[in-house]
């Protein structure tokens, strides 16, 4: 059997596929070590955010590990180019919030190289920095990505970031692409090479050469989802959606026994990160949207956020933290913000969904939304009229549940968590 780490934190959607994935090694009887990084210099003190993360990786099987010399770089060691032209790309904006702790990452992965054995490295997409250290200890490592690939272009798909829908005009695209790139470069090869330098390896010319030296980038979504999936990078390997699915939480089942059976149901959830207080508005147009439709509507607004702040209605129910299987067993409708656990989850019981993008991934997100004819996307910011029009439409026009119950069969198909674990033991056997 093999030895296994892996390297990542909790930036909202990437623990939970992450987990599955180490489950599924764990059940193999694979031995797997799981390193609880910080991405951001404020959460380097943060006891619950680390003891959160290190129960949920034995609750997956794994053997939590520690670093204790986490330290972000000074300022001026890491560069980060002007908010106004990161601002054009969402990935870029959300991965430069990163590049502050990435060399301490990457010290961690090397200590622990050189103290322990492993056949192989895991890493997430937002720590790829950790990879010099495994180039440097000769150990092969994945790059683990828990949505649509956002840092990387290729001809057949839009540029990441953008939120651009599929129009085929490549030349813009790859323009975009280029700007797109030279922003990850200015934020992260600098700090790359240096950490490379240290560690004596030779520097690199681009950010993306982390990539192309990684055994498999292990892409975590259905291939027909994202655009242009067949003519991917060698080794990217889309392995389906592996986000896990809870039907049988007592809290929703409890809020499911609480609705009207007569009418459709509708699902609301913002963001499960801190960003959620952003969202406040989206969830009180929401509330405000389904108390005036015939319908049962339900609230779910998360661990960041207090249910007692939102006043419900007769038909409107606000809940705190619940999985979303058991109620999108019974849902007509999905309200989102284009988080990639969310879409995957609904999509997996064929339900159509109204998306409100916010952040990172997001908008490209809700372009494959809109291009597959899935769901509705809205823009900021969305009112009570536009939320309550779009589940009008979604609930008296077939097309968007039909196009959606053709990815309930798609997902179906798929074993996320068993393919991604076949792909690190094949990394691992190199």
């Amino acid at each position: 059997m093999g030895r296994f780490l892996f390297v990542g934190g909790d930036a909202g959607g990437d623990v939970p596929p992450v987990l599955a994935v180490v489950a599924e090694l764990a059940s193999r009887g694979h031995d797997v070590d799981y390193l609880p990084v910080p991405w951001m210099p404020r959460q380097i003190g943060d006891a619950r955010l680390a003891d959160s993360l290190r129960q949920r990786a034995r609750a997956a099987g794994a053997r939590p590990v520690s670093y204790d010399a986490w330290e972000p770089t000074p300022p001026g060691e890491h560069s980060t180019p002007p908010l106004a032209e990161l601002a054009a790309f969402d990935n870029v904006l959300a991965w430069s919030f990163y590049a502050a702790m990435a060399p301490s990452i990457a010290q961690a992965v090397e200590h622990l190289l050189a103290i322990e054995s492993y056949d192989a490295v895991a890493i997430d997409m937002g720590a790829t920095l950790a990879a010099a250290a495994c180039e440097a200890h000769g150990v092969p490592y994945v790059i683990l990505v828990h949505t649509i690939p956002i840092s990387r272009w290729w001809p057949g798909r839009p540029c990441p970031g953008t939120g651009r829908r599929l129009t085929g005009d490549r030349v813009e695209d790859e323009r975009l692409s280029n700007v797109m790139d030279g922003l990850i470069d200015a934020t992260w090869l600098e700090g790359f090479n240096r950490v490379r330098s240290q560690l004596g390896l030779h520097a690199l010319g681009r950010v993306s050469e982390v990539e192309d030296r990684a055994a498999v980038v292990l892409v975590m979504t259905e291939a027909e989802f994202d655009h242009g999936s067949q003519g991917a990078p060698a080794n990217y390997r889309y392995v389906g959606s592996c986000v896990p699915v809870d039907e049988s939480d007592d809290t929703a089942l409890q809020v499911l026994d609480g609705l009207d059976d007569d009418r459709p149901v509708v699902v609301m959830s913002p963001t499960t990160t801190s960003l959620a207080t952003g969202q406040i508005p989206f969830i009180r147009a929401s509330i405000e949207a389904l108390a005036s439709l015939p319908v049962s509507g339900v609230i779910t607004v998360g661990r960041s956020l207090d249910p007692s702040r939102f006043a419900g209605a007769d038909n409107v129910t606000i809940a705190g933290h619940v999985p979303h299987g058991a109620l999108l067993r019974r849902a007509s409708v999905m309200i989102t913000h284009c988080g990639h656990g969310t879409v995957m989850t609904a999509l997996r019981f064929g339900v159509p969904l109204i998306g409100l993008p916010d952040f990172a991934d997001q908008r490209d997100i809700a372009a494959r939304i809109a291009d597959h004819g899935v769901g509705i996307v809205l823009e900021k910011p969305a009112s009570t009229r536009d939320i309550r029009r779009a589940v009008e439409t979604i609930l008296t026009d077939s097309t968007f549940a039909a196009a959606a119950s053709r990815f309930a069969l798609l997902l179906a198909q798929h074993n996320g968590p068993r393919h991604g674990a076949a792909e690190l033991e094949r990394a691992s056997a190199r």
